[in-house]
């Protein structure tokens, strides 16, 4: 286990090629040599071995021994509750047997101790996990539970799984922030031992998830920009690996559809402001801004890419919102204050915070593990950047 609190900066040497302050806002794995997000103080950045990933008995599998529930087991290990002499006697014994030992978030709650909640995240580094992995720390913290915090670099489902089950060990229960394909085998292993919510933009399995309507979201950046009557509209997909991505492109494809339209073009970056220049840049090329069949709109995928966009136009003197209206996604702070300010729809990362925790610490306190779907509604925020078509 490699582990730091982020008040302390660094896990391991600090690389020689990094000097302050620029070392000072970072955190780096000793093993991966890899950069990590700082986090506020309290929280802890975990990497954990293979070792720690092996396969331990739960609390399932004593309860399948034993011929009793989990819940009864619960009772045994935490010694919260009624149970009878001899179900105990064969609780024990499965416990003896399989060589069961309760989690460290098992024994903080046992004793009133604060207990942690896990996070498991992918794609930080990008605007709308990263506000979200913000929310769920500060929310938690508000409510008395410490944050273990594993950072994935890049959209990788086996090293997700991995840490999911790690992970599972030493927390009360865990959110998983999942932009990509889940290794569902392996959230369910983990769902023996502790409650598990995930965030994603689509259900993929019998997990509980909260998410935002991205198929929302999508059509409300369409229907704007026909409702000023845009006709001509091209698309900055984000990378096609990602959920939330791939929804936002099919929403706006359908929405086009079902007015008669189809896309002038569709270009794709990777949620950056650079991929959002090279994308445009592209379109630029290809003549779609050009007489008598010019695009007049672009919506962009989330909002760094459509301040790439921005500058792109720019570049070549194509006014916003005047020969091209821009509309992006997620509402970043910085969107308000560009020139012109950006029109984009707006993800609450605060409620969806509010929704995954809340569900999590339920389950934590031992509400029914049912499956629930929370579905949070995004919403058009009006800006500048869009005017109906040749409004100079």
């Amino acid at each position: 286990m490699v582990a730091v609190d982020a008040r302390y900066g660094w896990v391991g040497p600090v690389p020689a090629t990094i000097s302050p302050p620029f070392a000072a806002s970072m955190s780096w794995d000793a093993d991966w040599r890899t950069p990590l997000p700082r986090r506020h103080p309290g929280t802890v950045v975990e990497m954990s071995t293979n070792a720690e990933r092996r396969r331990q008995p739960t609390m399932m599998d004593v309860a399948a021994l034993a011929g009793v529930s989990h819940q009864t087991v619960s009772r045994v290990v935490n010694g919260n509750g009624p149970v009878s002499p001899d179900t105990r006697r064969r609780v024990e014994a499965a416990i003896g047997t399989l060589g069961f030992a309760p989690s460290a978030a098992a024994k903080a709650l046992a004793s009133g101790r604060p207990a942690s909640v896990g996070v498991v995240s992918i794609g930080t580094e990008q605007f709308g996990p990263r506000r979200m992995l913000t929310e769920i720390e500060t929310q938690a913290r508000e409510r008395g539970y410490e944050v273990s915090v594993v950072d994935i670099p890049g959209p990788t489902a086996s090293d997700l799984g991995d840490d999911v089950i790690a992970m599972a060990r030493r927390v009360a229960g865990l959110i998983v922030l999942a932009p990509i394909d889940l290794p569902v085998d392996q959230l369910r292993q983990a769902r023996e031992r502790i409650p598990i919510v995930v965030v994603d933009s689509r259900s993929q399995s019998d997990l509980p998830f909260t998410t935002i309507d991205q198929t929302a979201g999508g059509r409300l950046g369409v229907e704007h920009l026909l409702g000023l009557g845009h006709r001509r509209i091209a698309l900055v997909a984000g990378p096609d690996e990602w959920h939330d991505a791939t929804q936002r492109l099919e929403s706006w494809t359908a929405a086009l559809v079902e007015h008669g339209l189809e896309p002038v073009a569709v270009e794709r970056g990777d949620w950056s402001a650079a991929s959002g220049v090279e994308a445009t840049r592209s379109l630029i090329d290809r003549g779609a801004f050009e007489a008598p069949d010019a695009t007049t709109a672009l919506l962009v995928a989330n909002d760094s890419m459509a301040i790439g966009a921005l500058h792109a136009l720019h570049e070549v003197g194509l006014d916003v919102p005047g020969t091209v209206s821009v509309v992006g996604y997620d509402d970043d702070p910085v969107a308000a204050y560009l020139i012109p300010a950006l029109t984009t729809v707006r993800q609450d990362f605060s409620a969806l915070a509010s929704g995954c925790l809340t569900q999590l610490l339920s389950l934590v306190g031992g509400a029914d593990d049912t499956v629930v779907q929370q579905i949070i509604a995004p919403e058009l925020i009006i800006r500048a950047s869009t005017a109906p078509p040749g409004q100079r």
